[in-house]
């Protein structure tokens, strides 16, 4: 009785606000001026006229008609209810004088509906719900004794151009051979050219840094440069859907490529759990991999649980996920190099609370810590270049939206993405260069991360002062060569490698920030209606980045006097 009465509370409340909310707009139009019926039209522009939207909440819709061919019933005040595995409380709708309803903000997911008509004859029928797409399920309505009952229309339709629009259920990412991280699964994106550029990525009408990435409504683009970055697990993950070629009015999405933004899984009323284990070892990978011997294994484990909290009105679900790569026999062209080892501990929750049918609030957080040692040791590199390094990661969001009534709808978004990351030399000189110092070239190892340079060749039709310039190039470089370079398969010294220590300290940290609120409501003005959309967001952005040489740094031999092909005398 007392969840009765809250309910209750909480719909009297939300109709008055809304109520008040309508009021004030249609006072505003008797009333307009010329700049406030300009406001009110770019409201309506904004809405897409045609559609309501939900700009905020990572959700789906379902909407439709319900006719009734032979009169025998009215098809107005049909109550329309939907359930969920994954809605911890039904949502409900009554349809409009000429049949129409819409149920906003429903968690993506399979969907039982339930047509309620005003003589108590009950019709049912399900749906499917995918992420920032509408369901349209329209219902024509025929008595009892035909026992027949007649659903049309297009199962799903996308709040966009359609076909520069797509999204996928938990079917399609499980059934796709894709990989573990965020990044692989921008594979199974159609007309989105992949790309293997571990900084850009794929593109579809831009260049890699127009595009928008974002999980659970967070975007995950760096602040200054717009690439991908983070790499959460794709376990995770339920929906996905992808706009191309162009940029919504509503949700603030800016990207000039394409925004692609996914949805993660939520609890439900049963408990579940699951737990993986997988091992690649090194008789899977071949070698050389980039060219330097090692021995690699990879594994991961996979583990997830959820259930309900409260039966019918809060849900959770939480995971652990640990990608391993270890490398070990490693040799490079100057011999045996330490181990190397790359791991990452990822943990994520989420909690689903509906403390009525009105109201649906969702809390979700993902934290990812990664360690790297021995990592950055080339082919032709000394076991000394190499560094560690270490990066977090926190991603944090928190979404709600509040049913007013049959017409309105409030909704926000808080989110917070920031990614510190950090690397250093496994070996550090201890000492930074001042004004007035000089090189020791008898100890270029010592000084930093020297680039050993290669003896040069004539080039064909060579002329007596390029040959000169060469030789001039040459002369110089072979002491360094033979001081510092590696004995190729040939059995002679060679150059074009590294030795020293790995040149910079780096220190980078990301952080974005935002809220945003939203409100919708329809007005019915004779045999029109119009779909409203209001939205207001606040967003902060940062970058600190500081970089400090190891020693001098980065050393090259651009040769002596005469190497450039000029006057060698």
């Amino acid at each position: 009785m007392h969840k009765e009465l809250t309910s209750m509370k909480a719909k009297v409340a939300g109709q008055y606000l809304s109520g008040q909310i309508r009021q004030a707009i249609r006072q505003s139009w008797k009333n307009r001026s010329t700049s406030t019926a300009a406001v009110m039209f770019a409201g309506a522009v904004a809405a897409g006229i045609c559609a309501p939207v939900q700009a905020q909440q990572i959700t789906g819709s379902i909407k439709g008609t319900v006719t009734a061919p032979g009169g025998d019933v009215a098809v107005s005040g049909v109550q329309v209810v939907v359930t969920s595995d994954v809605m911890p409380k039904p949502r409900s709708a009554t349809t409009r004088p000429d049949g129409t309803f819409t149920l906003p903000y429903l968690i993506p997911g399979n969907y039982d509906i339930t047509f309620t008509f005003p003589d108590g004859s009950v019709r049912k029928t399900n749906t499917t719900v995918l992420l920032e797409q509408a369901s349209v399920v329209n219902l024509a309505f025929e008595p009892a004794q035909a026992e027949r009952i007649e659903v049309y229309g297009t199962a799903i339709i996308t709040e966009g151009d359609s076909s520069l629009t797509n999204s996928f259920g938990e079917d399609v990412i499980a059934n796709m051979p894709i990989g573990q991280s965020y990044r692989d699964m921008l594979k199974i994106l159609p007309g989105v050219e992949y790309s293997e550029n571990g900084i850009l990525g794929p593109s579809a009408g831009g260049s890699g840094v127009d595009n928008s990435y974002a999980l659970d409504g967070v975007d995950l683009s760096l602040p200054m440069f717009g690439n991908l970055s983070s790499e959460p697990a794709t376990h995770d993950i339920a929906y996905v859907s992808v706009d191309r070629g162009g940029a919504k009015a509503i949700g603030f999405n800016r990207a000039g490529g394409f925004a692609v933004n996914s949805a993660t899984k939520s609890g439900t009323n049963e408990f579940h759990g699951s737990l993986e284990y997988r091992l690649q070892n090194s008789g899977f990978t071949s070698t050389p991999v980039d060219g330097v011997i090692s021995d690699v294994d990879r594994s991961w484990i996979i583990a997830s649980v959820s259930g309900p909290i409260l039966k019918d009105q809060l849900f959770f679900y939480g995971s652990y996920f640990r990608p391993e790569v270890t490398g070990d026999n490693k040799i490079t062209a100057y011999g045996p190099t330490k181990s190397y080892e790359n791991t990452r501990d990822e943990y994520f929750g989420k909690l689903t609370w509906a403390p009525t049918e009105d109201i649906l609030l969702n809390v979700s957080q993902r934290v990812s810590d990664r360690q790297e040692i021995g990592g950055s040791i080339g082919e032709f590199e000394t076991d000394s270049v190499s560094l560690g390094s270490e990066s977090k990661i926190k991603i944090t969001a928190v979404d709600g939206s509040w049913l007013l009534g049959d017409t309105s709808s409030l909704n926000f978004k808080y989110a917070k993405y920031s990614e510190d990351g950090s690397s250093r030399p496994d070996v550090e000189l201890g000492f930074m260069p001042v004004l007035g110092d000089s090189l020791d070239i008898n100890n270029l190892d010592q000084m930093g991360y020297f680039g050993v340079p290669s003896l040069r060749d004539y080039p064909e039709g060579a002329t007596a002062d390029e040959i000169a310039a060469i030789d001039a190039f040459n002369a110089s470089a072979a002491p360094l060569i033979a001081q510092y370079g590696y004995v190729g398969d040939d059995g002679e010294l060679s150059g074009g490698s590294g030795v020293g220590a790995y040149p910079t300290y780096n220190n980078q940290d990301f952080a974005r920030e935002s809220f945003q609120v939203g409100f919708d409501t329809e007005i019915y003005t004779g045999d029109m209606t119009h779909f409203l959309h209001f939205g207001a967001r606040w967003s902060e952005l940062e970058e600190d980045l500081s970089r400090l040489s190891n020693g001098w740094g980065s050393i090259s031999y651009v040769g002596g006097l005469g190497a450039d092909g000029g006057d060698t005398d």
